[in-house]
Order: C-alpha cells, then structure tokens, then sequence
C-alpha cells in the first residue's frame, strides 16, 4: 500500500528539531560535542583562509559554550543577512552549520565585528527574539585599528539532548588536534564552570596552545623545574607512568596494544610501544612540520582542575613534564612510509627531525634520563612484577611488560590486558 499520502515532510528549521540525530549523528555526548566543532570548524576556516590566527573556547558558568575568532567577521551588510546566516540551512555548510546550532540551542548569542560595526542577534531555538542590532564602534574602544571577529555563544536545548554538559577534556582534545594539524593557529580553552566538588571557581583556569612551528614554551618548560615536586610526585616513578599513558591511550583506540619499559643501568628509562607512531604533519612543501612534540603542552590535562589519575593516585599532566624535568631525552617515532628521530635537553630541542632507517615495524620510543630538578622517590621502588600488576587494573588494553636491568641482573615483570577484543592487534 502507498503511504506517501500520508507522510509529514519536514523542511528547514523544522526537520532539524525533529530529527537532530540525523544532523549530528546522536543527541549524547558525541552530538553535544559536534555542535561545538561546527562553530570551531567556522573559526579554522578563517584561519586556513587567511583571515584569522586565533579561536578562544570557553565553558561559560551557566553551561554554555562561547567560540570567539578574530576573523572578518560573517560577510554580512545588512540585519538580513545576518539573520539569514543564522536561521537558513544552507548547501555551502557555512551558513548550515551555525543554522543547526543555533535551532538545537535554547538560547544563542550571536555578536559579528566587522567594517566599524558590531552585530548583534539573539535566538531562543532558532527563533529571533528581535531583529539583529546594528552599533558602531570606534578603534579608541578596543585599542587597535579595527576590531573585527565572531563569537557564538549557545546552551543545547536539554529537551533535546540526553545531557548538555560539554566536556572540558574532550574540547581539550580537540584543541591539541587542530593546533598539531594547523601550525601558527592559537587556540585557548578557559573554563568558568565551578568546581563539580569544591564549589570553588575555576575562571582562572585558562589553556591556550602555541605555534608548534615556532620556538619553544620555555616559561612552561620552567614552570615545572621550578615545583618539580608537585608535577612528579614520587619522582621516577611517576615519569615512567607519564610515558605509559600514553601508550595506554593508543592501545584503547585500537582495542588492544603493549608496551615495553626498560629501566636501564645508567639510570636511564626507555618506553616502547607497538601503536601507529606519532602522527607527522607536512607543510605545503612536504616537509615534516617542525613541533617541539615532546615539550608541548597537552591541552587535556596540564592546568586542568580535575585531570585524570594515573596509576600513583596523582594527577596526569602530560609528557612536557617528563621533558622538561629529562636531562636528556630522546623520541624516536616510526610510522608506515617514514621514521624519524629528535634529541631533547629539558625540554628544548637539541636536534632537528632526523631521519631513521624504516625497519618494518611503527611505533613510539621515548628515552629519557632524569636530571637533578627530579625528586627523590618517598620510598623504595618496588619490584618490577608488582609495578606491572598494579598497572594492568588502569590500562586493561594495554599490556606492559618491565624490564629492569638496573641491578645487572634482568628482572621482568608483564601485566596483561584484560580487555582485548579477537582480532586486535597491530595496525599502522
């Protein structure tokens, strides 16, 4: 029987709210967050055009979210066109997507500098609460020549989605990803949401990435010599769970890996996995993007307020702790199609990418000696073996074997996975 007659098409507006799933892919966490990489993604498009070099992201106290650019601004002349770019779904997916965010909001904000004029035009689920509101602005009033950019800022509708709490670390993420894929873009998180359990503020915390094809942070690099304590508490130890970490990372994403720590007579510490490699980036010429890998800051976990535990009951905070507080470290990254290898001392490059011979095989190797801003561990090392048992119960797709040759004598501990699906394995 034909039931055309009697089917509802939706269009515009209209069908997104009905069907947000359709647009986003879920109306979870993954589709929360895709709202956010639809505004993101707008600000990288300026940048990748020429027209910006900075997006700033922010968790506002009252669960919203706020991406800022300093771009030109959405071409608009007229109160029209700005409410056609906001409420119009559109084929070219610039206009679409600030379109579909802005009907699953139950409020957004929408605020375009450009040309001596701000924009501004607010919206309760895709609808205008009045026309878009035109003011003139002088270049006295920012201090510079002209201000010029976009900033959205929107809370999800909670009617519908299954949650509307965004997720510091997952933005983070993201962050770290757009900075590694676009060298010379700066990106910052800020989070004014309270504390979930001290009630406390954390407005002041505030992340902001740096030009991976530029020079070195070295305030961030002092920062931690200066509380060495505080960022390696227990000292070795807990560098060589830094590394493991993020080793376990790649693991999980590929449904099962292993890892191999090597505690060396010299007091040394090697870190070798068997995942995909770091990834390289290349610039227009083809050549490898020159980024102090080891001696970033990762955007997911340093400064955050409440940043995952490692295995010593003590915050993560990323491998530029364990550079900067290395007196010598060397990262050897094989990946399929190519192999390189960089020296760092504290944290700073002491060589170049150079090249390795390709032996067949992808993967990362971190090794790295400890120099004296490292802190005396608070009691004995325990053996090999029950550091390998304590590990495999945080990272069960990772297996880790230990080998502790600082005795002389080879002792070696191996911890199993206890998540490994059929089938998983290695994969470049």
């Amino acid at each position: 029987m034909d039931d055309a007659g009697h089917i509802e098409v939706l269009e515009g507006p209209a069908a997104v709210r009905e069907r947000p799933g359709t647009y986003l892919g879920s109306t979870g966490e993954q589709g929360l967050h895709r709202m956010a990489y639809e505004v993101l993604d707008r600000g990288v498009a300026a940048f990748l055009a020429g027209r910006a070099d900075t997006v700033d992201v922010t968790l506002t106290a009252d669960g919203g979210l706020r991406v800022a650019d300093n771009g030109r601004g959405v071409p608009v002349e007229t109160a029209e066109e700005v409410e056609a770019a906001l409420t119009e779904l559109r084929a070219d997916g610039y206009g679409m997507d600030l379109c579909v965010v802005n009907v699953l909001s139950s409020r957004l904000t929408a605020e375009v500098r450009g040309n001596g004029f701000r924009w501004t035009g607010e919206y309760e689920r895709g609808v205008p609460l009045a026309p878009p509101a035109r003011a003139r602005e002088t270049a006295e009033a920012h201090g510079k020549s002209e201000a010029h950019g976009t900033a959205i800022t929107f809370r999800p509708d909670p009617g519908l989605f299954e949650t509307t709490e965004f997720s510091a670390a997952t933005l983070a993420g993201r962050l770290r990803e757009l900075a590694d894929r676009h060298p010379g873009l700066a990106l910052s998180l800020t989070d004014e949401r309270p504390a979930r359990h001290s009630g406390a503020s954390t407005a002041a915390w505030r992340n902001t990435t740096h030009d991976w094809a530029g020079t070195v942070d070295v305030g961030h690099l002092s920062r931690i010599r200066d509380d060495a304590a505080a960022f390696a508490p227990g000292g070795l130890r807990h560098l060589v769970l830094e590394v493991v970490a993020y080793a376990a990372d790649e693991a999980e994403s590929r449904g099962g890996g292993s890892c191999t720590v090597t505690l060396h007579a010299d007091g040394s510490v090697s870190v070798a996995d068997d995942g995909r490699g770091t990834d390289t980036r290349l610039d227009a010429a083809g050549r490898a993007v020159k980024k102090p890998v080891m001696a970033t800051k990762d955007l997911r976990f340093f400064d955050h307020p409440e940043p995952p535990l490692l295995p010593d009951g003590h915050p993560r905070r990323g491998m530029s702790v364990v550079a900067a507080l290395s007196a010598r470290l060397v990262h050897t990254n094989r990946r399929a199609g190519g192999a390189w290898t960089q020296r760092y001392e504290y944290g700073v490059p002491a060589t170049g990418l150079t090249p390795v011979a390709d032996d067949g095989t992808t993967g990362t190797l971190v090794h790295f000696r400890p120099g004296d801003h490292l802190p005396a561990p608070a009691e004995p090392d325990e053996p090999a073996s029950a550091g390998a048992a304590a590990w495999a119960g945080s990272w069960p797709y990772l297996s880790v074997e230990v080998d502790d040759r600082r005795t002389g004598v080879s002792r070696t501990g191996v911890s199993r996975p206890r998540l490994r699906p059929p089938g998983a394995g290695r994969s470049a």
